[in-house]
């Protein structure tokens, strides 16, 4: 288990993907500098509350899925596309664990981008001179960041499923691109609380004005998400499993 993690993190160390998801992560700070400045027009200073949530929100509603699509896909089908599934099969390591390897790579990925997320936007409210500074702001807005990005986390594996399938990124993006668009749809009709991939949207606020969040869902909404994940890891097991019988 060891070896395939080690061999995942020295994959990644090499992936122009890892800098990819950073500048999109890092553009949304940017963003928020630009749009602020552009409204603002001096009317209304920004302050350290309205700024940090829009980290949480950003990767719910915007970024998230497919920022974390792009990290399963690098993960999984770059496999495929690229050739290397070959080798990766034939070594004499079970391949269920260079499946549990690529995840645990992927949950750590993944909090380090919604870590990041929080950092951008406390350089954007230091840029903005943003009033009210206060660390339970930034606590508080890194905890809803790490679990907006364990909900899209616990997604993921049909990411990575499809990925292997499509050998690449070009299916993973498509169909999280499709997603991003129906969850925005989903929250319109308030139905976020039971569509797995629209769920983040609920506890970072979902379209709601900055500061009203609600992260509150009920136990069916975890247990659809848990599902999700299970099905998901299931059919990428089996999907490795056979994967030298496939074309």
């Amino acid at each position: 288990m060891l070896r395939a993690l080690r061999a995942e993190l020295l994959k990644l160390n090499r992936s122009k993907a890892v800098w990819g998801t950073v500048a999109i992560v890092t553009m949304f700070g940017l963003l928020t500098v630009v749009v602020t400045r552009f409204e603002d027009l001096s009317l209304r200073h920004a302050t350290w509350r309205e700024t940090l949530v829009l980290a949480p929100q950003f990767m719910a509603g915007w970024w998230g899925l497919l920022v974390f699509g792009m990290a399963a896909a690098a993960l999984f089908g770059s496999e495929f596309g690229d050739g290397t599934a070959a080798s990766m099969l034939t070594t004499p390591i079970r391949r269920e664990y260079f499946v549990v390897a690529k995840m645990i790579v992927l949950a750590l990925w993944s909090a380090a981008l919604a870590a990041l997320a929080v950092a951008t936007q406390m350089v954007a409210a230091f840029l903005l001179g943003a009033d009210g500074f206060a660390w339970s702001y930034v606590a508080q807005r890194t905890g809803d960041s790490l679990l907006v990005a364990f909900m899209i986390y616990m997604t993921l594996p049909i990411v990575a499923l499809i990925s292997m399938v499509g050998r690449g990124y070009l299916a993973p993006m498509l169909y999280s691109s499709a997603l991003t668009a129906l969850c925005l749809a989903a929250t319109f009709l308030g139905w976020e609380r039971w569509l797995p991939w629209a769920m983040p949207l609920t506890v970072a606020g979902g379209i709601a004005p900055p500061g009203m969040l609600d992260t509150t869902l009920p136990a069916a909404s975890w247990a659809i998400l848990a599902a999700a994940f299970v099905a998901g890891m299931v059919a990428v097991f089996v999907y490795m499993d056979r994967a030298e019988s496939l074309p």
